[in-house]
């Protein structure tokens, strides 16, 4: 591979990494909400002058606090989390620049020994099963435990460590953290936005936000899926896919909810007009032109109501 050729890929694998980085950080505070006053939540942990990993992720724990989410069951006083984007598979060689960033990160205490090898986790968490590093981990003597679904504790590290899966997280308990994947499932999608429609604070808000942006890029057709269908929610992400909707509520003084019970009110008139037309007689063609349908929308109609 050339040089240029090089530089390029990099520049692409940045691009990936700076759009879901974000969004994780994100989802990690709202995850571990419960446990936020308590926490200290480092974003960008810079290694060095020169970051070896600007978006590495540290959470600081005080020793007597017991975290209540079973993604920080593990933590001791100093958390380096490691986070591949749903396009990025997880390798060995990852397992070991994150327990290096660890160790890393220790040496870098203000004094020696500041920060004790048994203060430290390594948390690393993907979208897929890493078959293939589990593999390779067992072959090292080490051993893989699912400890909770989709959290699995390796033990046989230098230090503790885990490694969480995201498309295997309880969908009642993770869908924050599911909702950042390129392959959504509407029922998780619908889920995500119901929980994001309970969060009123400015700075969950921001987060929710952060979140939903990229869940949408990523995922486009499952959320127009949903902004067809009645979900609601309001926050500026969710307004800007249904812009015109809710422009036009606007400007009638009414709300989007409101506006939609008139369309499915208008709807299910027209329905009920076909079905008396063609119970009269009338031809399909007559019907579609007066109801200003298709012949195969009236056929549709006229065999659900059993009169065709």
């Amino acid at each position: 591979m050339s040089q240029n050729t090089s530089k390029k890929t990099s520049a692409k694998q940045g691009t990936s990494r700076n759009k879901w980085h974000p969004a994780f950080c994100a989802a990690a505070e709202l995850e571990l909400r419960d446990n936020r006053n308590d926490l200290s939540f480092n974003r960008e942990y810079s290694l060095s002058k020169e970051p070896l990993q600007k978006d590495l992720l540290v959470i600081k724990k005080p020793p007597h606090v017991k975290v209540k989410n079973e993604i920080g069951h593990l933590f001791r006083q100093h958390n380096v989390i490691e986070y591949k984007s749903p396009k990025d598979s997880l390798n060995i060689d990852d397992f070991y620049k994150t327990l290096a960033y660890a160790f890393l990160y220790k040496s870098l205490a203000k004094e020696v020994d500041g920060i004790p090898v048994s203060q430290l986790t390594v948390s690393l968490l993907c979208h897929a099963y890493p078959r293939a590093m589990f593999h390779r981990l067992k072959a090292e003597q080490m051993q893989i435990h699912s400890q909770y679904p989709g959290i699995y504790y390796i033990e046989g590290a230098m230090i503790p460590a885990q490694v969480i899966v995201s498309k295997e997280l309880d969908a009642n308990n993770h869908r924050i953290l599911r909702a950042l994947t390129n392959d959504l499932d509407i029922n998780d999608a619908r889920g995500f936005l119901q929980e994001a429609a309970r969060f009123a604070g400015k700075g969950d808000k921001d987060d929710i936000n952060a979140i939903l942006i990229v869940s949408m890029n990523a995922n486009y057709e499952v959320y127009e899926a949903l902004r067809k269908g009645d979900f609601i929610m309001d926050n500026e992400p969710w307004k800007r896919l249904l812009k015109d909707e809710f422009d036009k509520a606007e400007a009638r003084g009414i709300s989007i909810g409101e506006a939609r019970g008139e369309a499915r009110g208008e709807a299910r008139g027209v329905e009920k007009m076909v079905v008396s037309l063609l119970k009269a007689n009338q031809t399909v063609d007559f019907v579609a032109k007066v109801a200003k349908m298709t012949a195969a929308q009236v056929r549709e109609i006229g065999q659900k109501a059993a009169v065709l």
